[in-house]
């Protein structure tokens, strides 16, 4: 192998090499996922469950009561997050655009820092409804 090969191999296998385009565009996109599926969650599963355990007079704790109040605003409100939202995931999507060329380190620390909160958010969401329902089914199920 030349001495110009060498280099180039060890420039494109460098730890700090920036993900390729494909790649992070498949991290926007799953970025973007997580933080819609967020939204989506608010207004159209929570108020489910809440008809649910309103059903049952099921008495849930303080999480699933934030919860599922934060749900009902967004349920009546959405049209004033709406815009404010795009705008948000626009944001996103552009800064990690941007970043993609950079290095990885880059890159990653901005993927994290979008990814983990729309991630945490979900899961919360997710916990909240979940435990108190799969309470009642298990008492049903007796």
């Amino acid at each position: 192998m030349s001495p110009q090969c060498g280099r180039v191999w060890r420039r494109m296998n460098s730890s700090n090499r920036s993900p390729s385009n494909f790649w992070a565009g498949i991290l926007l996109v799953l970025d973007a996922v997580f933080w819609f599926v967020l939204p989506y969650q608010l207004i159209m599963t929570v108020p489910k469950f809440k008809r649910v355990f309103d059903d049952f007079g099921l008495k849930v704790p303080m999480l699933t009561e934030a919860v599922v109040s934060v749900s009902m605003w967004f349920v009546d409100y959405w049209w004033v997050i709406f815009l404010p939202f795009l705008i948000f995931l626009a944001i996103i999507v552009v800064i990690g655009f941007l970043c993609r060329n950079r290095s990885s380190k880059w890159f990653w620390l901005w993927w994290l820092f979008t990814i983990g909160p729309a991630i945490v958010l979900n899961l919360i969401v997710l916990y909240a409804v979940e435990g108190p329902y799969m309470e009642l089914m298990e008492g049903l199920r007796k």
